[in-house]
Parts: structure tokens; C-alpha cells; sequence
């Protein structure tokens, strides 16, 4: 319950990802809130869990999101009258991710070792046709254009980033993503006027729910096998896979695409003892190498975590909803839009001093030129997807 509370204070603050909170943990032996590893690795499985819930308020209620959650929710927050029902979707698409990916505890022994040093070889070739199906599935050449050039400069970017020693490696990426869509969106909605548009959301039918599930969990396996793919790149796959780009599809979409493969990925680091995520890392460094009866335990562990994540956001919806419909939606103007600006340029500064300030603001560049040339922010995945590549086949 103490990394689900910390999950949700996570979560509250856009570009502060639960991967800097389980290092804080991790450095500091869980100030005192964990007396054994055990307990050490099942406090960041927590953290990762809630914040995988959580991480969906600052972009609903002031549209800045973080890696995966500015894939599509853009700078538009959600409309006050809405804002119970996104949050509802978050719920069951989060729950959804886990009933799916749950099941493979039983047989994630023997499937996993095979499987992945099957594909592996071949991994760097299999996320580079993923990624040229991305770009050439764009309407018209014009289009197909621009998203590779999107693609590629945000590429250079990760790549500059993640082999230069101006930043600390702990913190390489977050002057990356707030830049890249933290502040580009602030500014681009900034320019937009006082008021931002509001986005609207609508109940889904069961057949939908059903294929973004089915998307999901073949999303979140596919990046469970195959080296080099992370969750954002996961949740990229599956937006442009299955055109999931209206407020209430992304909503549902993302926490089950996101709590998937955090699932997955513990039960990988139990049976075939690879690390496919940042949170199987911290596991790893808290407690080591875990066995397939342990990655049940831990499964144990996320599903406690996801339920009382669940409950406690479904309890704050109705209420958070009236909050801001009280307001008058004042939080969605150029105050808001600057305190946010405010925060994330000073956790930059505070994790990485000036080199970061000056990452953040190229990243920024880069997201404001995706948006002149109307390309979908799925593109600047480039950032994380095109070293991958570069690292898995050379």
C-alpha cells in the first residue's frame, strides 16, 4: 500500500516518471519502508503499478502528458463533464491489462526461454519493419515524408542523448520527454489561445473494447520477446496498429497496453531471467535474480497493487469531475499551461542542470516541428525506437 500511494503521488506529476521514484527507493532503502528485499521489489512493482493508473490525471485535467501518454492525447484536456468517464476507461483498461497478461504466469516458465532466444537474432530487423509499417501506413506520400523525417530527427536526438556524458544515465530521458512533449505542447496549446479545445468522452461498445484488448495483449507480448522493444514502443505499436486515436479508445488502450507488459515483464525476468524493463530491472537490483514460483508471487503483488489503485481512482472520479466543473475549467488556461511549464522545467533543471535545460529545449523543437508538419506524435517514438534498431543489428 506504501508504493501504491507513492505510485499515485508519481503519477500527479507530469515528466517525474516512476522509474526516478523507484530509483530514489532503491538508493535510499526505501527510507525505512522496507526492511527486506522482498519487500524492497514489491514496493517498486507498486509504484510502477499504480503510476501506470495515475499517470493518465495530468494529461486528462491539463494536457500534459509523459512517454506514453502524449502518444495521442495531445494538449487537449478532457472536458470536466467527461472527466469521470476517461477516468473509468483508465480503470478498466488497466485491470484489463492485467487479467490478460496474468494468465501467462502459469506457463511462462517454458514458453518465454524459447521464444525469446528464438527471435532475438532477428529482433533489430522485426522492430525496423515495424517501424516502416508505421510510417508507409500514413495517407499520401506527403505524409509518409514527414513522419519519417519526424521519425529520423527524433532518432538523432536519442541517439545523441543516450551516447553523449552530458546528462546523468538515470536521467538521460527525462529532459527528453518533457521537452518533447511536455513543453512542445504547452507552447503549441499556449499559441492556440486562452482556452484550449476540450475533448469529449464517450462510452465505447463491448466489441471495441474487446479489440483493443486483443491489441493490447498482442502488443505488450510482441515487445515481451522481442530485445529492444520498451513500453512506449509498445504502446506506439498498438496505437497505429489498430488506428486507436479518439479520446475514449486511448484512454481504455494505453494503461491495458502499459499494465500488460509490466506484467509480462516480471514474469520474463522469473522464467528466462532477461530484463525487458525498467521495472524488472529494479526488481533485479533489489532483490536479483527471481524464479518462476517467485514471478507468481510477484504476480500476486500486481494484482493487489492494480486493484487498489483501481478502487481508490474510481472513489476520486465523480469528485474530481465536480472539482473542476466547479472552476469552470479554469485550470485548462495559460495559468495552468504555465505553472506546468514551471514544474517540469524545474525537475529538468534539478536532475540534470543546464545540459538537460538545453536537451529539453531541442526536444521541444522537435515536438513543435511534429506538429507543423501534422504528423502524429507516434513518430517521435523515433527517440527511443531508432537507436534500438541500430543497437540490435550493427
Amino acid at each position: 500500500m506504501a508504493g501504491v500511494l507513492l505510485g499515485i503521488a508519481c503519477g500527479f506529476l507530469p515528466g517525474f516518471s516512476s522509474n526516478n521514484l523507484n530509483m530514489l527507493l532503491l538508493s535510499f532503502g526505501a527510507f525505512g519502508l522496507a526492511t527486506s528485499n522482498y519487500q524492497l521489489a514489491a514496493m517498486v512493482v507498486a509504484v510502477e503499478i499504480s503510476s501506470s493508473f495515475f499517470e493518465f490525471l495530468s494529461p486528462m485535467l491539463f494536457g500534459i502528458g509523459n512517454e506514453e501518454t502524449s502518444l495521442a492525447l495531445g494538449v487537449d484536456p478532457v472536458a470536466a463533464g467527461s472527466l469521470a468517464r476517461g477516468m473509468r476507461c483508465v480503470v478498466l483498461g488497466g485491470l484489463v491489462g492485467v487479467a490478460i497478461a496474468l494468465p501467462l504466469a502459469a506457463v511462462a516458465g517454458t514458453m518465454y526461454p524459447l521464444v525469446y532466444s528464438s527471435i532475438k537474432p532477428l529482433a533489430g530487423w522485426i522492430l525496423a519493419a515495424v517501424c516502416v509499417y508505421m510510417v508507409v501506413t500514413e495517407r499520401g506520400w506527403k505524409s509518409m515524408a514527414a513522419a519519417a523525417a519526424v521519425f529520423v530527427v527524433a532518432g538523432c536526438l536519442g541517439i545523441a542523448v543516450g551516447n553523449g556524458p552530458l546528462l546523468p544515465a538515470e536521467y538521460q530521458l527525462l529532459p527528453v520527454f518533457i521537452g518533447m512533449y511536455g513543453v512542445s505542447s504547452i507552447i503549441s496549446g499556449w499559441n492556440g489561445g486562452h482556452e484550449r479545445k476540450e475533448s469529449f468522452v464517450r462510452e465505447l461498445p463491448l466489441a471495441e473494447k474487446v479489440r483493443i484488448a486483443f491489441i493490447a495483449f498482442v502488443s505488450a507480448g510482441f515487445a515481451s520477446l522481442v530485445t529492444g522493444v520498451k513500453k512506449g514502443q509498445a504502446s506506439a505499436i498498438a496505437m497505429r496498429a489498430g488506428s486507436l486515436y479518439s479520446r475514449e479508445k486511448v484512454l481504455f488502450a494505453l494503461p491495458a497496453v502499459a499494465l500488460a507488459f509490466n506484467t509480462m515483464s516480471v514474469l520474463v525476468l522469473g522464467s528466462a531471467g532477461k530484463i525487458r524493463s525498467s521495472l524488472s530491472a529494479d526488481v533485479y537490483d533489489a532483490m536479483g535474480a527471481i524464479g518462476a514460483d517467485q514471478a507468481l508471487l510477484f504476480a500476486g503483488v500486481v494484482a493487489l497493487s492494480a486493484c487498489a489503485a483501481s478502487v481508490l481512482m474510481t472513489i476520486m472520479a465523480k469528485p474530481l469531475g465536480r472539482l473542476v466543473a466547479r472552476t469552470g475549467n479554469g485550470a485548462h488556461g495559460k495559468g495552468m499551461m504555465a505553472v506546468g511549464m514551471t514544474v517540469a522545467l524545474a525537475l529538468v533543471f534539478a536532475f540534470t542542470g543546464l545540459a538537460g535545460m538545453l536537451v529539453a529545449a531541442t526536444a521541444a523543437c522537435v515536438g513543435l516541428l511534429s506538429k507543423r508538419l501534422h504528423v502524429r506524435s507516434v513518430h517521435m517514438m523515433g527517440v527511443l525506437l531508432l537507436p534500438s534498431i541500430l543497437r540490435a543489428v550493427m
